[in-house]
């Protein structure tokens, strides 16, 4: 087993798919009795998510839904790896029951935020302040924040591409990694890019052990 480092961001987990959700049926005493199948009267407690939008966010069987016209959301509560497969679970069920919605996308999201005595293993430099001579042509200087970003093909699956961002914030470091399936509502392509949240998260522990080392 890898070694585990690095702060894992659990509320940056996401599990998404982009498309059009009719909000009256996906609503969360529907998924929680349709496709969860908990019990009638289950607690399912809510708040207002934060965002340009303003949505629900619904706690059900330890999972945070979050639906919208345009996307659905889910993260768990917990770093908890059988809530990540329960909502591979959940998912498919969903879209078993609504096989006609339409999906344009779907991403798998994770961040990772390096401890003090934790660096990025790759020889990367993130100075912007190197080309402030430059930069003062336009009027401009570099700002505390810097990111790379390196977009990866993964061998064993041809439909995903991992975008891979190293970031620089003040005296952060963070690696974060979005696995982009782009479906365009491709039957094929909807049913191939389901179900990989859970394998996608032990990729994305994977991934810290070998571009974050210790100092």
């Amino acid at each position: 087993m890898e070694e585990k480092i690095s702060k894992f961001v659990l509320e940056e987990a996401t599990y998404v798919l982009v498309g059009a959700w009719n909000t009256a049926i996906l609503n969360p005493k529907w998924i929680a009795s349709e496709i969860l199948k908990l019990p009638q009267g289950t607690s399912i407690p809510m708040e207002l998510a934060v965002g340009p939008a303003m949505s629900v966010r619904a706690k059900i069987a330890d999972l945070y839904f979050i639906p919208s016209s345009d996307k659905l959301i889910i993260n768990p509560s917990k770093e908890d790896e059988e809530l990540f497969k329960l909502a591979d679970t959940a998912i498919n069920t969903l879209y078993n029951t609504l096989p006609y919605t339409p999906i344009e996308a779907i991403g798998y999201n994770f961040l990772y935020e390096l401890e003090e005595n934790e660096d990025f293993a790759v020889d990367i430099n993130f100075e912007a302040s190197r080309y402030n001579e430059l930069y003062k042509t336009i009027n401009a200087s570099a700002g505390h924040e810097s990111t790379i970003q390196h977009s990866l093909s993964l061998n064993n699956d041809a439909y995903v591409v991992l975008n891979l961002l190293l970031k620089k914030s003040g005296k952060k470091n963070l690696l974060s990694m979005n696995y982009h399936y782009q479906t365009s509502n491709d039957k094929g392509k909807i049913k191939h890019s389901l179900n990989n949240f859970y394998s996608n998260f032990k990729h994305s522990q994977l991934t810290t052990s070998k571009l974050i080392k210790k100092r």
